[in-house]
């Protein structure tokens, strides 16, 4: 499966996502549409989606396919650890949810605020 088309330079990607993020966002929005890859120097490739329809089909996808945690793993994992919730998939992940869940739900977050 082809990515969504993007910038093709790694160096003006890279350099626009640390000197002005949101507007390199915006602008890809309006060039590519709602779906673009952006490309970073050191093979780093991203698809970055805004339509509603494809932010929940990537929510609700199945988890063999959406490993989100592989990815982040190579970024997130030398710092919060290659255990931690975000750079872990499947029933791993799914058990360490649902112990840090209860404390965000609806009564608790009320006593927080």
């Amino acid at each position: 499966m082809a990515l969504p088309p993007g910038p093709k330079s790694r160096i003006a990607s890279t350099w626009a996502w640390f000197r002005r993020p949101t507007e390199l966002l915006e602008d890809c929005k309006r060039r590519f549409g709602s779906r673009f890859t952006l490309r970073f120097v050191g093979n780093l490739e991203f698809v970055l989606v805004s339509d509603p329809e494809d932010v929940r089909a990537a929510f609700t996808g199945p988890a063999d396919v959406f490993l989100s945690g592989r990815a982040n793993d190579d970024v997130f994992g030398p710092f919060l650890g290659h255990d931690s919730l975000i750079v872990i998939d499947g029933d791993p992940h799914r058990r360490h949810r649902r112990l840090l869940l209860p404390p965000f739900r609806g009564e608790r977050m009320r006593a927080y605020g």
